[in-house]
């Protein structure tokens, strides 16, 4: 199992909480949330927060060749990506559907 260190300056904190903890299992992520984010809308802000301090880390570290903005603006065009990408249910009915629509044109074309 593979662990990051805490972020600099956190150790010395004795008010520093963890409020999310993100797992990566291979297959899926997993999520272990503080109580203290008891409403999807301080979820949504964390969510927010943590994408500026990605695009942040990414300039500082030079992991990233541009601005923040740029890069906080990518991070969040992909989010927008993912969350319009129809799901994997979707996607089975949408093809059952057509599939559906295939077979009564072709039985309406024999008849």
């Amino acid at each position: 199992m593979i662990e990051l260190p805490l972020p600099y300056g956190i150790s010395s904190s004795e008010t520093a909480r963890e409020l999310l903890r993100i797992w990566s299992s291979g297959e899926e992520t997993l999520v272990n949330i503080d109580g203290a984010l008891n409403t999807p809308a301080m979820c949504g802000r964390l969510i927010v927060d943590v994408a500026i301090c990605i695009a942040r880390d990414y300039i500082a570290t030079g992991t990233y060749d541009g601005t923040v903005e740029d890069a906080l603006y990518r991070i969040l065009s992909a989010v927008d990506a993912e969350l319009s990408m129809p799901s994997e249910e979707e996607l089975q009915e949408q093809l059952a559907e057509m599939m559906k629509d295939q077979n009564l044109s072709e039985s309406k074309s024999e008849n």
